[in-house]
């Protein structure tokens, strides 16, 4: 059960996104059939949790409900009781306080994201093969949920590299976009709870949770507040964004007819009722680099 303590990116943590997969990949299979998944969850007393694993066990308690809510009847999901309360009592988020380092690293994914800030025709033709509307990619935006006050000892999911990638927003307000970034060599079906889960926690944003709405502090300096924007908009859409051919199969694959599909077909049935979608658009490396993207991939574009 310690699995759903570790990082959404390792396999352990995505458990339930495998065996989703595995089940929708069936179904195109034998279409006669109906496939579903029964997933338990054991209960872990506080005190055999470090704070950090309690931070990642309370994120996916959430993400487990989140999966239930989008899935229906796909997801037969059995979690003690006890288990069941995943906000804290005063939920409060962070907002970016310091200007991103644009400086080129030895980190593609980092480098990916600044070559994307920074290209303007890339951006341009992003928008004019999708039909998307926001104003430019913005860079990492804080989605660490606290109880009470900010402050590590307060912390309630984690913080800290666990960032919205890239996010933008329409001069109209009304269009939220985020994306999740992935680099060569970094195919993972971890890649399916981890927007999932940023896309729902800023869906609650907007519409608060049980414990009433998500506080957080307004920045007073002029880096842009994604979570102010996001908060104001009517539409959410989440993008995975990776290079061509390093998406795990599991999570989108091109059939011999070309039409391509995605285990978030299923998910998208019940976001898209929550003004959510869910989309992935690979792109082409520049031959030889791996922080540099030469086009989109339009024939690969699942929406």
């Amino acid at each position: 059960q310690k699995d759903l303590c570790l990082n959404l990116q390792t396999d352990k943590a995505a458990g339930l996104s495998f065996l989703i997969s595995i089940a929708y990949w069936a179904q195109q299979i034998h279409k006669d059939s109906f496939f579903a998944v029964e997933y338990r969850v054991s209960p872990i007393k506080d005190e055999e949790m470090s704070l950090s694993e309690k931070c990642h066990w309370h994120r996916s308690l959430f993400l487990l409900e989140q999966y239930k809510e989008l899935l229906g009847d796909r997801l037969d999901l059995k979690i003690p009781l006890s288990e069941k309360e995943v906000w804290p009592k005063n939920p409060i988020m962070n907002v970016a306080q310091d200007k991103r380092n644009d400086q080129i690293s030895d980190n593609s994914e980092h480098n990916l994201e600044v070559f994307l800030t920074q290209n303007k025709s890339l951006h341009s033709e992003f928008l004019k093969k999708t039909g998307a509307k926001f104003q430019k990619f913005e860079r990492q935006l804080p989605v660490g949920l606290f109880e009470d006050e900010i402050k590590k000892s307060k912390a309630w999911t984690p913080g800290g590299a666990s960032q919205i990638d890239l996010w933008g927003a329409s001069l109209d307000s009304k269009e939220f976009h985020l994306f999740e970034l992935k680099a060569k060599n970094n195919k993972k079906v971890g890649v399916l709870p981890e927007v999932i889960y940023y896309t729902q926690l800023l869906s609650h944003v907007q519409r608060g949770t049980p414990n009433g709405e998500i506080n957080f502090k307004h920045s007073d300096n002029d880096i842009p507040n994604g979570l102010l924007k996001a908060k104001n908009s009517e539409n959410i859409t989440a993008w995975i964004l990776a290079p061509k051919g390093e998406i795990h199969p599991f999570v989108l694959k091109q059939m011999e007819n070309g039409q391509l599909l995605s285990p978030l077909e299923w998910f998208n049935k019940n976001a898209n009722a929550q003004n959510i979608q869910y989309k992935i658009f690979p792109f082409e490396l520049d031959e030889g680099l791996t922080h540099t993207i030469k086009c989109w991939c339009s024939e690969l574009y699942f929406k």
